[in-house]
Order: structure tokens, then C-alpha cells, then sequence
């Protein structure tokens, strides 16, 4: 039906030599059994009650006889330009549904009634063969939705997006994106993941030429808008809020695996952006499991080493170091966190998302990947109601929780607790880290909390300890051993120390105590049990890294 209905339009707007438009379905794979009829009209009563409300709706019911119901192929597939499911068991949820049988596909595969901006199922009428106003209802809705839907919906979805004047008039003179051109430019970004060549290189150019500590830093005034020439952003926090929503809903939400959705209360990450230009041990995954290890659900996200200087990543650590699958199934990482309090999802996992191909297996250069990652962790963002995000050099912590406000302002997140922090290993605040520092330098930091930002500087004394040069802190040898170490007891002082601070916030953010020296010490008798070692070795036995 909603095949015809698609195939009327076209003609009436005289596009039908631009587009096919066919309708498969997947019953007769994968345990489905094939229909007991060709077509609709063979369901005599199915048939009797909606065929006069095609006909009262405008529809040409005489070519109904004529269809076949066939399941979808693999070569129908490949041809498609976009594959539209009517409800989530076809989307993604069956055994057999269209994104599981063609994963390479999973970006143009979309629920029906998101032409009008859905999410709903479309359902068969089942067994009510006979009930009218249902027939009706559904039939009405199926027909409005392309009507009223379609052709605006491909007029979105064949934005062009002006690259010239991104970078020309955007990136050149370190002006950051609003909302819209930022939006636009993250589905262009996925266009070219998609297999765009031109939308890869193109949206690589830009994704990196806007990744600039001024383009950060920018705020916006009167007269460049005006000489400009069209509404600028605040600052960055558009630029990247409209990247992010981009990759939330066309990315994560329409990937194989959609979010992941463990039976918890809630959950945190504090994965942080990289990119130090100090090293230090892997702070966030260690803090991660001592967390955990009191109860604390984390899903920790993150990738290998892209732009960090210690060459081990948050990726490297959990699967070299510690034997951890970082590519296990969605099922399993949430039976991780639920039994545990702790899983890890990888940046790189395509069956979550593939924005992030872009930097480590095509540019391989810093982008705005390096902010982009740690926001779209792919945990429902209903249940990220808390969380750290550790800033990388490039940009000041109260732009990311201004872009969090933003985000929770369009419904894409859900963040009602957010601490943003960036650390400095000297007291000129040059050398940096993107975690708690318990060096001179402190630690900036921007905390969102129902909405409101208040920013503020946290030292080592907060946690009732006393500044540590740099250099105490730092990996001596191997990253990822001299991290597992300070896991397992055996290295304690300053690099202990700096991951327990980590530790605290996270402590803190779950409500354990308003007092961060109370925090830092119920994260130190954690540590000091042995709870974090033994929460890893469980989550490792769990999951075991499979041979690469």
C-alpha cells in the first residue's frame, strides 16, 4: 500500500523516472513464514474492509491484484537508496530484520513514519480483519505520512552542503558553525562513511580545519554577524551540539546494534577527549573500575590511541592490557554492566557507529572526533543522567557543558549532573591533561547541574592531598603495564593518588558524599581491597578478548 501510495506521488510530481519505488518484505527468511497469499486482495476480509478506504482516499486499488509479495534481497539491497521498515521488529529487533540481515546497509535503513520526524510503529492490522476505523486509522496514516512527509523529508536528506563556505568563511577565520550548518554537516560526514567519496573528503577537511583552539575560543559579536551575513553561534558549543545530535540520530539511533540499554538505574562514562600534552597513566578506565567496584554502573567508551602521546588508549588498555573484548555484543556489555557495574563500548565498533573511521582508519588525524567521541557514547541517553568528561588542550570545559545544556534543551541527551575538567600539570597552565589533576596547576572545571553552569578550579588539596610535580605522576616505561600496576596495588604515591582523585568525582557524582576528601578515601578503601583488580577480572572472564 504504502508502495502504491509512494509510486502516485512520484508520478503526480513527475519524478517517477528519478526513482523505483518497490515493496519487499522479510517474511519467508530467517524462521518467517511466507505469506499465505501473493498479495492483500487475497485476504478476503483484510481486503473487503480497506478497499474502500483506499478508494475514498485516492488511491488506484485496480493494481493491487497484479503485486507479489516477495522478500527483500541482498541485490535489491545494494540498489537501494533508502529502505524504509514500518516497525522496529522489521527495522532491527527480529532475528531477521532488515538490519541484521544487511548491517553494510544500516544507514539507510529507516523507520516509516520518520519522514514526519517518528519513531512509532506502523502496525498490520492482525487479527481485527473487520474493524474499520482501525483499517482506517492505519491506512490514513501510512497516506499522510508520504504525502505530507516525503518529499520534504527528501529534500532534507538532499541538503547540499556548502564546504566552501564552511571553511572559507567558517574554519579560515575560526568562526565556529551554528546548530544547522553543524547538524548538516555531521549527516554529510556520515554520507561519506557511507561510501560518498567526496562527502569523506570533503567533510574530513572541514571536521578538522574547525578542531582549532580558536575556533573554540571564538564568541560571537555583532558586527561579524552582520558582516557575516547570516545568524553566527554564541560560541562553539552549536557547533558542536549540531555534530553530535547529527551523529546521536543518524548514526548511533539507526546503527546495528542501537543504543545499548542495561537494566540499571543509570549510568556514567568519564571517558575523556585525549589529545594530552602531558602523559599520564590511563586514568579514566582504572578510576572506571574502582567506581564500579562500589556499585557505580559505568559504561566506559572510548578508542585507541589517535592523538594521545603515550600511545596507549582507553581501547588499548582494556583490550591489550587487560583481555577485555572492547567489540563484545550489545547483549553482553549490558549483562556486564548489570552484573559488574562496568562495560566498555569502542569508538570503532561500526554496529554502534561510523563517524569515527573518519580519523583512525582514513585521516588518521586530530578532528573534531576528538570531541565528537566521548559525547556520543552509545548507552541510551536517557540513562547517562551522570557523568565526567575529561577537555582536551583545544577548548575550555564550560563550551562542553554549554553544548550538554543544548543537547538536553533538544531532547538528544538527558545529562542532569555533568562535571567538565581539564587538568594542568604546571602552575602556567600550559602542559595539560584531560582528568583531575593533583599538580600545581589544579584543575578546571565546568559543572552542569539541572541546567545551571557554574564554573570553578579543584587542587589537590580538595582531596586532602599535596601537589605533586609532573613528572611523579607520569607512565615510567610501558602505559599500559604501568596502569594494570597501579590496578592491582603494586605502584602507589602520586600515580595512585591522581586516579583516585578521578575516582572521587565519580563518587561524588553518584551522590556518596558532597565531600570530595570523604570520596577520595571511600575510593581509596576500594582500591586498597582489591575490589577494582577483581571487578576487572570478572568483567575479563565475562568478556574475553577474542584473537584478532
Amino acid at each position: 500500500m504504502a508502495e502504491q501510495c509512494l509510486k502516485q506521488l512520484l508520478v503526480d510530481k513527475k519524478l517517477n523516472d528519478k526513482f523505483e519505488v518497490v515493496s519487499r518484505g522479510i517474511q519467508g527468511r530467517a524462521g518467517i513464514p511466507a505469506p499465505k497469499h501473493k498479495n492483500m486482495t487475497g485476504f478476503s476480509v483484510h481486503w473487503a474492509t480497506t478497499k474502500p478506504i483506499l478508494e475514498k482516499l485516492g488511491i488506484d486499488v485496480t493494481v493491487f491484484e497484479a503485486h507479489e509479495s516477495k522478500p527483500i534481497t541482498k541485490e535489491i539491497a545494494d540498489k537501494s537508496y533508502i529502505i524504509f521498515a514500518m516497525d522496529n521488529e522489521v527495522l532491527r529487533d527480529h532475528e531477521a530484520s532488515l538490519v541484521k540481515q544487511f548491517p553494510q546497509h544500516a544507514k539507510k535503513i529507516r523507520i516509516f513514519l520518520s519522514m514526519v520526524g517518528g519513531e512509532d510503529d506502523i502496525r498490520d492490522c492482525g487479527p481485527f480483519a473487520d474493524d474499520v476505523g482501525l483499517h482506517q486509522c492505519v491506512n490514513e496514516k501510512i497516506v499522510n505520512t508520504v504525502r505530507r512527509g516525503f518529499l520534504s523529508w527528501m529534500k532534507k536528506e538532499e541538503t547540499i552542503v556548502d564546504i566552501k563556505h564552511i571553511l572559507k568563511d567558517h574554519a579560515y577565520q575560526n568562526i565556529p558553525l551554528n546548530y544547522k550548518e553543524a547538524y548538516e554537516l555531521g549527516l554529510y560526514a556520515l554520507k561519506g562513511c557511507a561510501g560518498d567519496e567526496m562527502a569523506q573528503k570533503q567533510s574530513i577537511a572541514a571536521l578538522c580545519a574547525l578542531h582549532t583552539k580558536a575556533t573554540y575560543a571564538w564568541k560571537k559579536t555583532k558586527r561579524a554577524e552582520k558582516i557575516h551575513g547570516h545568524r553566527l553561534s554564541k560560541n562553539a558549543a552549536e557547533q558542536i551540539t549540531g555534530i553530535c545530535a547529527a551523529i546521536f540520530k543518524h548514526d548511533i539511533a539507526v546503527s546495528e546494534n542501537g543504543f545499548l540499554n542495561p537494566q540499571v538505574e543509570y549510568v556514567m562514562d568519564n571517558c575523556g577527549m585525549g589529545g594530552d600534552l602531558f602523559v599520564t597513566p590511563n586514568v579514566s578506565t582504572v578510576a572506571g573500575f574502582i567506581a564500579a567496584a562500589a556499585g557505580i554502573p559505568m559504561c566506559k567508551h572510548g578508542s585507541p590511541a589517535n592523538a594521545d602521546k603515550g600511545l596507549y588508549g582507553s581501547s588499548d588498555f582494556v583490550a591489550l592490557v587487560c583481555g577485555i573484548d572492547e567489540m563484545a555484543s550489545v547483549a553482553d556489555v549490558e549483562r556486564s554492566i548489570q552484573e559488574f557495574n562496568f562495560g566498555y563500548t569502542e569508538a570503532l565498533d561500526t554496529k554502534y557507529k561510523h563517524i569515527h573511521l573518519q580519523t583512525h582508519r582514513i585521516a588518521q588525524l586530530p578532528h573534531m572526533n576528538d570531541i565528537i567521541g566521548p559525547i556520543t557514547n552509545p548507552v541510551n541517553p536517557k540513562l547517562v543522567t551522570k557523568r565526567v568528561l575529561g577537555i582536551n588542550h583545544l577548548i575550555a570545559p564550560r563550551i562542553v557543558a554549554e553544548t550538554y545544556k543544548i543537547l538536553n534543551e533538544k531532547k538528544v541527551t538527558n545529562l542532569n549532573h555533568g562535571l567538565f575538567v581539564r587538568g594542568f600539570a604546571d602552575k602556567y597552565r600550559y602542559e595539560g591533561m584531560d582528568e583531575v589533576s593533583i599538580c600545581p596547576g589544579g584543575t578546571q572545571v565546568a559543572e552542569l547541574k539541572n541546567g545551571r553552569i557554574r564554573e570553578f578550579d579543584l587542587y589537590a588539596r580538595d582531596f586532602g592531598l599535596k601537589a605533586v610535580p609532573a613528572e611523579a605522576i607520569a607512565p615510567q616505561g610501558n602505559k599500559g603495564q604501568f596502569s594494570l600496576k597501579i590496578l592491582k596495588g603494586e605502584i602507589s604515591g602520586p600515580p595512585l593518588q591522581m586516579i583516585l582523585a578521578n575516582a572521587a568525582v565519580l563518587f561524588y557524582l553518584a551522590g556518596r558524599s558532597h565531600n570530595l576528601k570523604e570520596c577520595y578515601k571511600m575510593a581509596e578503601e576500594i582500591h586498597q581491597s582489591g575490589k577494582a583488580y577483581e571487578t576487572m577480572l570478572a568483567v575479563q572472564k565475562m568478556l574475553p578478548r577474542k584473537p584478532r
